[in-house]
C-alpha cells in the first residue's frame, strides 16, 4: 500500500513515501531554494524516485539512508551539492547519470565499489572524492565526466578505459603510487596490480 505523507513543502504537496522508502518526488517538492527535505527516517530511496526533477539543486541525504535505487537521480540537470550523511550507503548503478550540474562529490566513507554508470555523463563534474574502502569501479562510471584528475583507492584491483570513456579532460588518475593520462589508459586499455 502506497502511503502519501505530506512534507510541508509549498503546502499540500506531498512526496510518495511507503513505510521507510522515498518511492517517488517532482518538481512540486522543491521547494524555492532547489531543495527537498527527506524525513530522517527514510532508509531507502527507490530506483528513478528523483528522475528528471529538474528544480534540484542540493540535497542531503540522511544519515539513516542506507540503499539508493538504480537511477535514483538520473537526469537531475541542475543538482549541484549531494550530501551524504550515511557512512555505510549502498549506491545502485546509473544512482547519478547524466546530472550535468554536479560539480563535487564526496562519497560515504565505507562504500566498497562503484557502480556501473555511477556519474555517466555528468559532464561538469569536476572533482570526486573515492573513500579508500573502495574496491571495484563499475564500467562507464566516470564516462563523459568533467573530471581533470582522480585519485582511486589502492584496494581497487585494476582500472582501464571502460570506466573513464569520454573523459578528455582527465589529465590525472593516481592509482597504485603512478600518475597515469586518460590517453595512456586508452593506450594500454587497463592497469592492474
Amino acid at each position: 500500500m502506497q502511503v502519501k505523507k505530506k512534507n510541508g513543502i509549498k503546502g499540500g504537496i506531498y512526496m510518495r513515501i511507503t513505510g521507510d522508502v522515498l518511492i517517488a518526488c517532482d518538481d512540486a517538492d522543491v521547494n524555492i531554494s532547489g531543495s527537498v527535505s527527506i524525513p530522517s527516517y527514510i532508509s531507502k530511496i527507490a530506483p528513478f524516485a528523483f528522475k528528471e526533477v529538474k528544480l534540484l539543486r542540493c540535497i542531503s541525504i540522511p544519515e539513516n539512508v542506507v540503499f539508493i535505487g538504480e537511477y535514483a537521480f538520473w537526469r537531475c540537470i541542475n543538482l549541484e551539492v549531494v550530501k551524504i550523511k550515511s557512512k555505510t550507503c549502498t549506491l545502485e548503478k546509473g544512482v547519478f547519470r547524466e546530472c550535468i550540474g554536479l560539480k563535487h562529490m564526496t562519497l560515504p566513507s565505507e562504500i566498497k565499489e562503484i557502480p556501473n554508470f555511477a556519474f555517466h555523463g555528468c559532464r561538469n563534474l569536476e572533482s570526486i572524492k573515492l573513500p579508500k574502502m573502495i574496491s571495484s569501479i563499475g564500467v562507464s562510471a566516470f564516462s563523459e565526466c568533467g573530471l581533470k584528475e582522480i585519485a582511486i583507492p589502492d584496494a581497487v584491483m585494476s582500472i582501464s578505459s571502460d570506466q573513464f570513456v569520454g573523459s578528455f579532460f582527465l589529465t590525472k588518475i593516481k592509482y597504485k603510487s603512478h600518475i597515469y593520462t586518460y590517453e595512456d589508459l586508452v593506450t594500454y586499455g587497463a592497469f592492474t596490480n
